[in-house]
């Protein structure tokens, strides 16, 4: 009964161990991660915030502005004024209080700025749309490096079973020549020789574990965690074809829309500059209370309500803001320019991530036949070896080229959807941040 507790406890506890112990996740689940964590994201978001306030702040130009001001004060002295009347008296009146206060209650209401606060919103709707342009290439790039760096674990993953069956079938060579030896079939210069192939095979097992080890560091920092963390993947690759989208760049993209963005922005600051050269018109309603206000002589409570309106027009002398226009054109005119050389350079990117694509599929479907050609090769110099047909250099020679070929294939077949992924990053594929 004790044993049976004992073995049902194990198998209940030994997963979740492991789960504890290992995570596993999908391409999804991993590039999900990597843009919750990517510091670089973060902060191209809250420059949007930002430039979110500064567009609300150019609303709010529109609006009517309060303004309240208070003064309060005390003289020692005030003026006095003597009238004469008839019959020789006089009379002697101070004018104003020795104390006064007054408080001003104003409201203003522009009502021809000349263009500029409307140059002052647009302005800012451009600013917004450029920062969220960034933001979506930051996206883009953060769902571009997690998926590369998914597929490279995976290859990873790939290289170390390679390697493992390399070890191994380096070992079962090393016993079949050691059993040729006991009986005298071969010398001692044939056993050193596979105890040195098995040597190089385990290296090369050390190897492909740390690279593995570093690819799963890099992996675990992007996702925000722990470089130390265990990581393993939940993925099926499919078998890797050709079949590739449309090479078209649309004017979606991030860096165009950003590029485009720039240009606007450039024309509503030139429209923002030009502004100056109009008068400003404002309308305004006041309450003003105080004591003792506009009662020169008496020290008494007044309030009165005003209406009125300000124009106001400056101009600087310097032909400051001609310089400023002039300063505006030529910013739009190097956005202009921007954006050709952007459109041309992702078009060229595109064509060529389209080339590497077709070549890595060539590279997959070459390493795929050289693997099949070494696996029957290496089937049927074990069978001639064990008959004597073949020598035992021979064998080992084929078992290194069957490896070789085994790590090729591991690496070109992920190199298909490496290569696949920044073709999807070129072109501003929404598949990109999908599964493969």
């Amino acid at each position: 009964m004790k044993k049976l507790c004992l073995f049902l406890a194990t198998f209940f506890l030994l997963p979740v161990v492991s789960m504890a112990g290992e995570a596993e996740f999908t391409l999804e689940q991993a590039q999900q991660l990597a843009l919750e964590h990517a510091e670089g994201l973060k902060a191209s978001r809250a420059q949007r915030d930002a430039s979110l306030s500064a567009l609300d702040a150019a609303h709010a130009e529109r609006w009517p502005s309060l303004s309240v001001s208070s003064v309060a004060y005390y003289v020692d002295n005030i003026p006095t004024i003597d009238l004469g009347v008839p019959g020789g008296f006089s009379i002697e009146r101070e004018l104003g209080s020795k104390d006064s206060y007054k408080t001003e209650i104003r409201m203003a209401l522009p009502v021809f700025t000349g263009g500029r606060i409307g140059a002052g919103i647009r302005l800012a709707e451009s600013k917004l749309d450029l920062r969220q342009a960034l933001v979506n290439a930051e996206r883009d790039q953060v769902l571009l490096s997690a998926r590369v760096e998914y597929l490279r674990l995976h290859q990873a993953d790939r290289l170390v079973a390679s390697a493992a069956a390399s070890l191994e079938r380096a070992q079962v060579v090393r016993q079949d020549i050691q059993s040729l030896y006991d009986a005298g079939a071969a010398d001692s210069t044939n056993v050193l020789e596979a105890e040195l192939a098995v040597t190089t095979a385990s290296l090369a097992l050390d190897q492909a574990r740390s690279n593995r080890a570093s690819q799963r560091i890099r992996l675990n920092l992007l996702l925000g965690r722990s470089a130390t963390d265990s990581l393993s993947l939940s993925i099926d690759i499919p078998t890797p074809d050709s079949s590739l989208p449309p090479t078209h760049v649309p004017v979606t993209r991030p860096q165009l829309v950003a590029a485009e963005a720039a240009i606007a922005a450039g024309k509503h600051q030139q429209t923002l500059y030009r502004s100056t050269w109009w008068p400003t018109l404002s309308v305004y309603g006041g309450y003003t209370f105080g004591e003792p206000n506009r009662d020169m002589f008496n020290d008494a409570f007044d309030d009165f309500l005003s209406v009125g309106a300000n124009l106001s027009w400056s101009f600087n002398l310097g032909r400051k803001v001609s310089s400023q226009v002039a300063g505006a054109e030529a910013a739009t005119e190097a956005a202009r320019a921007d954006y050709r050389d952007i459109n041309r350079t992702l078009k060229r990117e595109a064509h060529l991530a389209r080339e590497q694509v077709l070549l890595a599929f060539q590279r997959y479907t070459s390493a795929e036949r050289r693997n099949a050609l070494a696996s029957d090769n290496y089937r049927l110099a074990r069978i001639k070896h064990r008959e004597g047909g073949l020598s035992s250099n021979r064998l080992l020679e084929i078992e290194a080229a069957l490896s070789a070929s085994e790590a090729e294939l591991a690496a070109a077949r992920a190199d298909v959807f490496v290569a696949k992924s920044l073709y999807l990053y070129a072109i501003g594929s929404e598949d990109l941040g999908k599964g493969l």
